[in-house]
């Protein structure tokens, strides 16, 4: 039988001294132990001097013969006279009581300290000297959560309960109702719940501010609340090192006839300090049309790049404090600093003009262009070596409105608005093979479809956020409803499908997703 362990916040070794010695013996032990119980180890320490030989009297009708301390279990309740003797001989002996208790069960933790949706794994430890029936429940509050752990009743009858709990800062107490044989016995354990910091999510709320959800690796609490406005469209969010980046489309986000001289744009570039959530505008599109600007967008490892509605991709060095961007004609926009690439100069067959963008992101020094329409699919090109057609096509099945790529696992995670039988989202390797549905709900209006997908290889999730339509929120399938969403990732040994997606952030309509790395 192992030893027992009593559990609070964190586990206390006590320690109990008895001692027989004086001036003149030599003869002297201590007794250590962390409960003195039946069923469990008592530790006689041997603090003689002078000795050949030790011989142990347990009080019990036992004893020992060793060469210095020992350990035993006492089986029942009571009160005992441990004797030490020294030689063999009666004038060198140390006697002393011992009171055992009756074998109470304990509760032991797989974990000292308990953190904040951090499972962990509760024990009874108990001594059934006569191998008797035993039955077990435990009961908790309602903050504790776990597959074993009625949500009603908060009970659990798991012998060994992995369990996490969804409040921090209080105390917790865990009961432990237990039958060996006839007897019953009840015991409490108390835990504090320890706040730990993680990092987070951001979600841009549609028609309301950035909000703010930490990544547990049991589970997720509710949102907060940034206070930062998302915008009118912030289809996406896009974080890199202390900054996350707000690409907002601007008020009118569809298709217009007059995009060459419409001057109604309201959209903007937004930097957000991570670690003060300090806002600052970096450029906006006001005085053009909202086709042009900033529609969708991320952050790499040394520049922000971005599209707009169509035709152009644009980029500026990550470390961009500000710059005016402008709409100065067709040819006059290819001379502005952060000018990338147009479609019509790529060379890239399938690309023409006013092809729906579903944004771009750099990998391995390749950028990668997401299109829908006639052109639709994944086009990659050289940024450093413009027009030379290097790289075909993939994806041109799919009309892509979002992409995201997962570099460690070599995946490709977009949304899909057309074909009719391909909308939903899809994963794919990183060259485009082995392509496959892992949600297929609903869309109404493809601009506005999934917009914001971001892979987090340390929680090993991808997330994207969902709009469903109204039409869809009550047909009864459990994935027809807004919010963001997540599932593992796949690998390249393993698959998943919409039976593996849950819901991260529920009934939230949301654009823009983005990891923040900065634990809060």
């Amino acid at each position: 039988m192992e030893k027992g362990i009593l559990l609070t916040v964190s586990i206390v070794v006590s320690f109990v001294f008895f001692s027989c010695k004086d001036s003149s013996s030599v003869v002297d032990f201590t007794v250590k132990t962390k409960t003195l119980v039946a069923g469990e180890q008592v530790k006689f320490i041997n603090k003689s001097s002078g000795w050949n030989s030790v011989k142990w009297y347990f009080g019990d009708g036992s004893s020992s013969s060793a060469e210095d301390s020992t350990t035993h279990y006492y089986k029942a309740k009571g009160n005992y006279l441990v004797k030490l003797q020294l030689d063999n001989n009666d004038n060198y002996v140390c006697v002393q009581p011992v009171v055992i208790e009756d074998n109470l069960p304990h509760i032991k933790s797989s974990d000292t300290t308990v953190y904040y949706y951090k499972s962990f794994i509760i024990s009874p430890k108990y001594y059934n000297p006569k191998d008797s029936d035993v039955t077990i429940r435990w009961e908790f509050s309602e903050n504790a959560h776990g597959d074993s752990i009625d949500d009603v009743t908060h009970k659990s009858v798991a012998v060994k309960p992995i369990v996490y709990f969804s409040k921090p800062g209080i105390t917790e107490r865990i009961r432990l109702n237990m039958t060996i044989g006839t007897r019953a016995y009840e015991k409490d354990t108390f835990i504090v719940v320890n706040d730990i910091k993680s990092r987070s999510l951001l979600i841009a709320r549609k028609d309301g501010n950035i909000l703010r959800q930490r990544i547990f690796s049991a589970g997720s609490e509710d949102y907060k609340d940034t206070k930062i406005s998302s915008g009118s469209h912030p289809f996406n969010l896009s974080a890199s090192g202390d900054f996350c980046f707000i690409f907002d489309a601007g008020s009118n986000v569809n298709y217009q006839s007059d995009w060459l001289t419409n001057t109604s744009g309201d959209g903007s570039l937004r930097r957000i300090n991570l670690n003060n959530d300090a806002v600052s505008t970096l450029s906006n599109n006001s005085g053009s049309s909202s086709h042009f600007g900033f529609y969708n967008g991320c952050a790499g490892d040394n520049y922000i790049y971005w599209t707009d509605y169509s035709d152009f991709v644009y980029r500026t060095p990550i470390g961009t404090t500000g710059f005016t961007f402008s709409w100065l004609g067709y040819d006059e926009q290819m001379k502005q600093p952060y000018y990338l690439a147009r479609v019509d100069k790529l060379n890239l067959g399938g690309l023409a003009t006013g092809q729906f963008s579903g944004g771009v992101q750099e990998y391995d020094n390749i950028a990668f262009w997401a299109k829908g329409g006639s052109g639709k699919g994944l086009y990659r090109f050289d940024p450093s070596n413009i027009g030379a057609q290097n790289y075909s096509p993939i994806l041109t099945a799919y009309s892509i409105r979002a992409f995201c790529i997962d570099k460690i696992n070599q995946k490709i995670y977009f949304s899909v608005t057309a074909p009719s039988d391909k909308v939903g989202f899809w994963v794919a390797n990183i060259d485009g093979t082995n392509a496959y549905c892992i949600d297929n709900s609903p869309m109404d209006d493809p601009s506005l479809f999934i917009t914001g997908i971001a892979v987090d290889n340390l929680s090993g999730k991808v997330f994207w956020a969902y709009r469903c339509p109204d039409a869809y929120k009550n047909d009864g399938n459990a994935l027809h409803r807004s919010g963001v969403k997540m599932v593992k990732l796949a690998t390249q040994y393993t698959t998943i499908s919409s039976k593996d997606v849950t819901f991260f952030t529920p009934d939230v309509e949301a654009y823009g997703i983005a990891i923040d790395p900065v634990e809060k």
